[in-house]
């Protein structure tokens, strides 16, 4: 089993994960595009090698600065390190703020093969252009994508002109994980979130940000005019703009803010199941998860009737380790996870369609 920590950035994922692993001797996976490079610690707010001592950890401080990293990249190496924790029967705990890191590695996601290489600014034509040669390379593929999203029209365009067909977009944009995963989310208030970011912000600056920022450039220069991790970028473009710390600080914090924003759309548009928990409470659930599971876990997706013996059938899929699940009809959703604190509900209200948010259930009980 995978237990994918996920909240904005400073709601303490990164501290909660850390627990969660030396508890349970887990070990990390890192999805934070930022935190993979070496020498670019204060502004990644990257956890500590003393943080890190005694943990089993991928993807911190593993490429030197200068290098790239593509998602492609991540996504092909982070699978092959989930398949050795398979190998050797072990769960692993997921934690990162770059959600697509996280979306590309468990979910099926397909990269069109010049995106296997690297960044690549590409022309496309206009949004009514790219629709009418989907429409006529792949029709069906249509019904899968939101045609009002350029974005998602972008990548089925380049699908079509790949010669991939309906299946490959409809695999892209499934909601089933590839591996057993628990997604949690971390409560959060946003007027908090918003204190805790100018804190650590000026904390940052206090530990050395502009002279990290500083020494990196003189590193790699070139790398670093393309560097976009906040904290850095900010400090790059201030320098050459004349502006003054104060002015450079405070553009760290409204970016910074801005990210968190972003970080919660993507979270409720791109992941259909999570539970939301109190980071304080977060350890202790998995801990006793883990020994509930004792081993078991499944990739199921069961759909339950909630007028037919509802907690009946939720505590048997709970036992076979099955972790999410939707609900037709009415139900308590705080009762349920009162009981089955884990358990991953996606609500749904039209019996007969394949699934809610492109989740396409594996079975249907008591109907």
């Amino acid at each position: 089993m995978l237990y994918v920590i996920l909240g904005e950035t400073c709601s303490g994922k990164s501290s909660t994960a850390l627990k969660v692993c030396k508890e349970n001797s887990l070990p990390l996976i890192s999805a934070d595009a930022f935190g993979v490079y070496q020498g670019f610690d204060i502004g990644s707010a990257k956890s500590t090698p003393k943080e890190l001592e005694g943990i089993e950890n991928y993807f911190i401080d593993s490429i030197p600065w200068g290098q790239a990293m593509t998602v492609f990249e991540f996504q092909t190496n982070g699978r092959q390190i989930i398949n050795s924790f398979k190998d050797r029967n072990v769960d692993g705990v997921i934690v990162g703020g770059t959600f697509l890191y996280t979306k590309a590695l468990l979910f099926p996601y397909y990269f069109p093969k010049e995106e296997n290489t690297g960044p690549v600014i590409k022309e496309y034509p206009p949004l009514n252009e790219m629709l009418k040669t989907i429409k006529e390379l792949d029709p069906e593929s249509l019904n899968l994508i939101d045609t009002k999203n350029p974005r998602r029209v972008e990548r089925a365009y380049d699908l079509a002109k790949s010669g991939n067909k309906r299946e490959d977009i409809e695999s892209m944009y499934s909601n089933l994980p590839l591996y057993p995963c628990v997604f949690i989310r971390l409560k959060v208030d946003k007027d908090q979130l918003r204190s805790k970011i100018k804190e650590r912000v000026l904390i940052q600056v206090k530990d050395g940000l502009f002279e990290e920022e500083e020494r990196l450039e003189k590193a790699n220069p070139e790398f670093s005019s393309t560097f976009r991790g906040i904290g850095f970028k900010e400090i790059y473009q201030g320098k050459r703009e004349g502006w003054t710390k104060e002015k450079i600080i405070n553009q760290v914090i409204i970016d910074t803010v801005q990210y968190a924003r972003r970080q919660r759309t993507f979270l409720r548009h791109q992941f259909p199941y999570m539970v939301e928990v109190d980071k304080f409470d977060i350890p202790s659930l998995i801990k006793t998860d883990i020994e509930i599971r004792n081993g078991m876990e499944s990739l199921e997706v069961p759909l339950i009737n909630s007028t037919s013996n509802l907690m009946n059938s939720i505590e048997s899929i709970y036992s076979k380790g099955i972790r999410q699940c939707g609900i037709y009809g009415d139900y308590d959703e705080n009762k349920i996870h009162s009981l089955y604190p884990l358990l991953q509900i996606v609500g749904v209200t039209d019996l007969n369609s394949k699934g809610k948010k492109d989740i396409k259930f594996s079975s249907k009980m008591d109907f």
